[in-house]
């Protein structure tokens, strides 16, 4: 998200300070669980390989 004030508004609103300090908290993340897969990743097949890329994406 961007903030963008001009003149004024730029040192006095009373979110600043608030709006500042979710910038800097979302810079970091803490106290997530991270999942790592164990099982190792099957081969591709023929059929994987001639499918596009991209094709689950719109």
């Amino acid at each position: 998200m961007i903030f963008k004030m001009t003149g004024q508004d730029a040192t006095s609103h009373p979110l600043l300070d608030t709006a500042r300090r979710l910038c800097e908290d979302s810079l970091f993340v803490g106290d997530v669980p991270i999942t790592l897969p164990l099982r190792p990743v099957p081969a591709a097949t023929e059929q994987d390989k001639q499918a596009p890329e991209n094709a689950d994406r719109p």
